[in-house]
């Protein structure tokens, strides 16, 4: 081994495959961060992050079922797996129901490059905390 921690890894579901997309080459850019696995629904973020067990899950908050429901889901079946919320809508009453559902931070979707990749790492255990 050369020393270096192994890439954080990581579960995207948004149903916008644009913004999957571009995230996948942000992402692909950080040699420290992997994606395991991409979906678009609740239900897959949970049926992916329990077959592949990422560090962290990276949701839409308006995805069809929910990101709410897809953080509950992946608490309960994976709860080792930390939990973004990645949502266009800053209310409070959203960032507050991800909260509640499990997850460690909001980041807005207008957000810069720089800015979601050290939220990951942050949330992920591996950057500075927000």
């Amino acid at each position: 081994m050369n020393g270096r921690p192994r890439p954080l890894r990581l579960l995207l579901c948004d149903d916008d495959p644009m913004i999957s997309e571009a995230l996948l080459d942000v992402f692909a850019a950080e040699p420290d961060l992997d994606v395991v696995a991409v979906g678009q629904t609740a239900e897959e973020a949970v049926s992916l992050a329990c077959a592949h067990e990422p560090d962290v899950a990276v949701l839409d908050m308006r995805m069809p079922g929910g990101g709410a429901l897809a953080a509950a889901g992946i608490r309960r079946r994976s709860p080792r797996t930390r939990i973004l919320a990645f949502s266009a809508y800053g209310d409070p009453s959203a960032r507050e129901e991800m909260r509640s559902a499990g997850a460690i931070a909001y980041l807005l979707k207008g957000a810069s490059i720089d800015e979601v990749v050290e939220t990951v790492r942050s949330v992920g255990g591996r950057g500075r905390a927000r």
